[in-house]
């Protein structure tokens, strides 16, 4: 006898049904139908659905038919978990206290369902299990229940689209698959079959991701955008209403690519509804980016294909638009080509009937692999499948008083580690939301009801960093190569320092401690500008020294002026041997000790306090000795100049607190003298500043540039001393 299974998918904007007809040898996709769902409803769009099915009931062909739904992704949550044992009944006996270990939910509280996705490398079973709140689930077998069409299988929706994996086989068996650039040699893995496939369902409020490797569930994520995103950017950016902003998406909704490529390549300029669409698009794209990378990391392949369906899916362009943003091929998910639907023509509409479809494969039976989740069980099982146990009530009433004092000993026995576990998963909350959700939050339900709930414009921004590690010490370090650079450049008169041979090219780094990824290289130091006719330093090679000079502690320091360097125990200076910075080089004829009467070669004359000569551009220079960079939080910079170069510590300050994304600048001078082989009378200072750049709406460098301008009218207490 021919049974018929519905495929019942409850959207926000449109409920879809997908009609199977099973027979003893075949399965046909026989019937579709989308009812849109007002707008006044789409915040309970299980209503609608309920007053569906209650029109279908009295239609003699789906008065008894087998319904199949599914809970949104988005009010459940998943995880993948892993076991020494393959037996279901052990898993599904310690699988809710391993979920009570990573979701913020007790064994009590939540149901649970589970699938086995096959063994791990290492001999171990993988689970993947999905969970959601018993509330959750009652509240929405409520609403869609009563209609005379109980649904009996309630399922995960991210997860009804392995069933189509088997269906599609098939029908590309011929095919090898590409990649985007065409070759089909370099995209070439499992000829013959799908391989690795990610299903893309771009919904109204939310978009599905599905990813199957050779039949085996990996990924099944929620994504919190979709069509709604689309028309609020598209009523923003022309300033109409709701109703004609989702008229103009689905009459002309296009993104900014055609078959001559984007615009400014051959193509048209793109209008402001194709920029609105695109620029609401992007945050998904990042989404879908971020997932199919993880897959990646964690599997070691990449993606065969891509197939897009779903309601946004009917944008214009949308396939190519997305492939050059994905970087993989990208095809329309084709319903009629599957297995099922041979021999019958596909309904207007049925681009979209892709879950609908694969839901109603839960029951047929139609695929090798699908899945097997379903919330209805304990308390919310389907009612008719209890009818056999009216016969052995005597006994199940027995076994169910066995099963009672077991569990009341076993709940004393673990009373006292539980509470104790509580109090553990307690302080875990507390940490996560303190750090996520910017308050510390002891009530579960309320920060599962902070998390369920839709993210505000840019909030999702908040849990990036604003700049990257590496960004930030390139942008202090062109503070200082530019502060430096200035102080270097001669004046009228002044000749500028003669290059040392065998000398430091440059000053070094600074160290980079980065506190999110570990230690950075720090970028290359632009070159220093020299005036022309000035030999250029060659560069530091430290083999070309004897090693005893590295090491300035083995020598004593000579008095500037004095006898050439001659090194402890030598009779005559090393050969190729420099001296340490402030002694004169015998080999350096432009460094002569002043003659006693001659005027002409006395050094001339500087600031109190700074060094003479050529030195006098290098008391001004500041170098980074150490930096650390929180992204979250504070970033401190240790820095060295010369004790009189008062005015280049508050101007470095300055160019720092510039930056638009650089808050709360402060110096502080720490006083320490340092005097070494390069350096004498320098002393260290440190600037601490936070991180965060301007969010949207806000003008870039408004509040910095007025703060540094006016600091600038003001003069600096060294100015204001006679």
């Amino acid at each position: 006898m021919a049974q018929t299974i519905i495929g019942l998918d409850i959207g926000s904007y449109s409920v879809k049904l997908s009609a199977l007809t099973t027979s003893f040898r075949s399965v046909a996709w026989t019937g579709f139908r989308e009812v849109v769902v007002p707008k006044a409803a789409r915040e309970n769009p299980e209503s609608a659905a309920a007053d569906v099915l209650a029109e279908l009931a009295k239609d003699p062909k789906y008065g008894g038919a087998f319904v199949v739904t599914a809970l949104p992704g988005d009010r459940a949550m998943t995880r993948f978990v892993t076991f020494p044992f393959s037996d279901p009944k052990r898993i599904d006996a310690v699988l809710g206290f391993e979920l009570q270990n990573r979701l913020p939910l007790t064994v009590a509280d939540m149901i649970y369902t589970f699938q086995v996705t096959g063994p791990t490398p290492d001999g171990k079973t993988e689970v993947f299990a999905a969970a959601c709140k018993r509330s959750t689930l009652s509240t929405y077998l409520a609403a869609v229940s009563g209609s005379g069409l109980d649904p009996r299988i309630v399922t995960l929706d991210t997860a009804s689209y392995l069933n189509l994996y088997d269906q599609l086989q098939s029908a590309v068996s011929a095919e090898r698959p590409t990649n985007v650039s065409g070759d089909k040699d370099a995209g070439e893995k499992d000829v013959g079959g799908l391989g690795t496939v990610a299903f893309i369902d771009i919904g109204h409020k939310t978009t599905k991701v599905c990813i199957v490797e050779n039949g085996r569930l990996c990924t099944a994520r929620s994504i919190g955008r979709g069509g709604l995103a689309v028309t609020k950017a598209i009523q923003l950016a022309l300033g109409v209403d709701f109703e004609t902003a989702e008229k103009s998406k689905h009459e002309n909704g296009q993104l900014p690519l055609n078959n001559q490529g984007f615009a400014g390549q051959g193509g048209p300029p793109p209008t402001p509804l194709s920029r609105a669409i695109a620029d609401a698009m992007q945050p998904l794209v990042v989404s879908l980016r971020q997932t199919i990378q993880a897959f990646v990391s964690e599997r070691k392949r990449d993606l065969d294909r891509i197939y897009v369906t779903g309601g946004g899916a009917r944008l214009d362009g949308l396939y190519p638009w997305l492939e050059a943003e994905l970087g993989r091929p990208v095809e329309r998910l084709p319903v009629e080509r599957l297995e099922i639907s041979r021999g019958s023509n596909a309904p207007q509409g049925a681009d979209v009937a892709a879950k609908g479809i694969g839901l109603a494969l839960v029951q047929a039976a139609a695929s090798r692999h699908r899945t097997t989740l379903d919330f209805r069980r304990a308390e919310f099982a389907y009612a008719g499948d209890f009818e056999f146990v009216k016969d052995r009530l005597r006994s199940l009433v027995a076994m169910a008083a066995i099963l009672v004092i077991v569990g009341s000993a076993w709940a004393v026995v673990k009373n006292r580690s539980l509470e104790k576990q509580l109090a553990d998963q307690k302080a875990q909350l507390e940490s996560f939301s303190a750090r996520t959700l910017g308050q510390k939050m002891s009530s579960f339900s309320k920060a599962l009801k902070v998390l369920q709930s839709p993210p505000d414009d840019g909030a999702e921004q908040d849990l990036f960093p604003p700049m990257t590690a590496t960004v930030i010490l390139e942008r202090i370090t062109g503070f200082q190569s530019e502060l430096n650079r200035e102080a270097v450049t001669p004046t009228d008169g002044a000749s500028p320092r003669p290059a040392q041979p065998g000398g430091p090219a440059d000053d070094p780094p600074p160290r980079l401690r980065n506190r999110v990824g570990g230690g950075i290289q720090p970028p290359s130091r632009p070159e220093v500008a020299r005036p022309a006719g000035i030999p250029t330093a060659p560069a530091f090679d430290p083999a070309a020294r004897p090693s005893a000079i590295r090491n300035p502690r083995t020598f004593p320091q000579p008095p500037v002026g004095g006898a050439p360097f001659i090194p402890p125990g030598a009779t005559s200076p090393l050969p190729g041997a420099v001296p340490p910075i402030g002694m004169p080089s015998p080999e350096s004829p432009s460094v002569t000790p002043p003659v006693p009467g001659d005027p002409s070669s006395a050094p001339a004359p500087t600031a109190e306090g700074a060094p003479a000569g050529d030195s006098a551009s290098a008391a001004s220079k500041i170098e980074l000795s150490n930096v650390e960079v929180d992204v979250f939080g504070d970033v401190t910079i240790t820095a060295e100049t010369h004790e009189s170069n008062v005015n280049g510590k508050e101007i470095f300050r300055q160019r720092i607190e510039s930056d638009p994304c650089f808050r709360e600048v402060k110096r502080r001078d720490i006083g320490e003298v340092v005097s070494t082989g390069r350096h004498s009378d320098w002393v260290r200072f440190e600037v601490t500043f936070k991180v965060r750049c301007p969010k949207a709406g806000e003008v870039e460098g408004t509040d910095a540039d007025k703060r540094v301008s006016e600091k600038a009218d003001k003069p600096t207490a060294e100015e204001e001393e006679p």
